[in-house]
């Protein structure tokens, strides 16, 4: 019944972002936050002109768990070091507990 009330409804795109580049910064780099990632979210934050507490829906990259805890991190979703904690705490939520793969 809810997928018949959204079906004709767009949802408007407000910004896009994109970089290349190591998906880890190398040693020296850790906690400067220079990785494509955070690159590439911030594009897409100005574009729209929104900070991560006003979007509902991200789409995040996550060929493995670790490409998927620091897009939370770097997209500031949570402080840097709590990304799992943070998908820990999303399965909970969301699985009442149990266990959850959350790589789509």
């Amino acid at each position: 019944a809810r997928e018949r009330d959204l079906l004709g409804r767009s949802v408007p795109i407000l910004g896009v972002g994109e970089a290349s580049g190591a998906l880890m910064p190398e040693a020296n780099y850790i906690g400067v936050h220079s990785v494509p990632i955070q690159l590439a979210a911030r594009r897409a934050f100005d574009k729209a002109g929104l900070e991560v507490d006003s979007i509902d829906w991200f789409g995040l990259y996550d060929c493995f768990p670790v490409a998927f805890i620091s897009a939370l991190e770097q997209v500031g979703l949570c402080k840097y070091g709590e990304g799992g904690k943070w998908v820990t705490d999303a399965c909970k939520r969301l699985a009442g507990g149990k266990k959850v793969n959350v790589n789509t």
